[in-house]
């Protein structure tokens, strides 16, 4: 699939129910930005260490290899209650 019909380089991505983080991984690879969003231990468990394998391209599958990624960019994420304080 060609999944940059969708979307445009440097577009932004909203990912609303961020689960395993994969929509975020495939557009920070595609070079788009980004928001994700998740109100459960997963975010810390399980979206954190994929998206940082993104970053550190170790996330090697068929979208990295299809996009030569290796790597690169950053993030940010901060809780409600970071918010509120």
């Amino acid at each position: 699939k060609d999944y940059k019909v969708i979307t445009s380089e440097n577009d932004i991505v909203l990912d609303a129910f961020l689960g395993s983080g994969t929509t975020c991984a495939v557009a920070h690879k595609l070079g788009r930005q980004w928001i994700g969003l998740e109100n459960g231990n997963q975010l810390d468990d399980i979206c954190v260490p994929r998206l940082e394998t993104v970053i550190n391209g170790q996330d090697n599958n068929q979208v990295s290899q299809n996009n030569n990624w290796n790597g690169g960019g950053g993030f940010t994420y901060y809780s409600i209650e970071e918010l509120l304080e």
